[in-house]
């Protein structure tokens, strides 16, 4: 089983602050299998756009 793990950079399209997510990379039993962390992006949002529902 192989794996990896990285940083993704994305942007709020609300404030265009940049956000780091967390990213891992799994294969295993011929699957490849991505995962992000968002949690930033959650943390992000409540923090600066609380006015926001989501």
């Amino acid at each position: 089983m192989a794996s990896g793990e990285w940083d993704c950079h994305v942007r709020c399209p609300a404030c265009g602050e940049e956000i780091t997510l967390g990213a891992r990379l799994r294969t295993d039993m011929k699957r490849m299998v991505l995962g992000f962390d968002l949690a930033p992006v959650h943390a992000h949002i409540a923090e600066h756009h609380p006015e926001s529902d989501t």
